[in-house]
């Protein structure tokens, strides 16, 4: 395969069946929206974008193609520690869920890093593209959305 600049030249050039998106957050509803229209299946790597003008869109062109496989990069379910915690949460083992408290302990030695990516690309920085794995996990374990969020 070859290697290419441009991502829509890959999808239009190369036969493949699916896409992989790992590009800044800014890029997700634009580049999944071109594959999915050019027949690709896709996993996204979360959030689904920045813009909810444009995650609606993104949305809509989903249900616009229901044969295409989508899958949002939300890797933490696959955990075993976060899985156990599930089966614990289904299984009854602790009642029902009223308040959860999540945190990062990302090491504030790459806060330098996560800063510089997210001023200097299209991200929603650390707040947003990691965040939204708690948000995740809450609706996952509960089955509901959260009612009140703070920062």
């Amino acid at each position: 395969m070859e290697s290419y600049k441009n991502y829509k030249e890959m999808i239009d050039v190369e036969d493949i069946d699916a896409v992989v998106i790992v590009s800044p957050t800014g890029f997700h509803p634009e580049m999944t929206e071109y594959a999915l229209n050019a027949n690709k299946h896709v996993f996204c790597e979360k959030p689904l974008g920045l813009n909810m003008n444009e995650v609606d869109t993104m949305v809509r062109q989903l249900k616009m193609h229901p044969k295409k496989i989508f899958q949002l990069g939300f890797m933490r379910r696959f955990d075993s520690s976060y899985k156990h915690a599930k089966k614990i949460i289904d299984d009854g083992k602790i009642g029902k869920i009223i308040y959860i408290r999540a945190y990062g302990i990302d090491p504030i030695s790459g806060m330098e890093s996560f800063k510089k990516f997210a001023t200097d690309n299209d991200s929603g920085g650390i707040f947003v593209d990691m965040c939204i794995h708690d948000i995740d996990l809450i609706r996952w374990y509960t089955h509901d959305d959260p009612v009140q969020v703070w920062l």
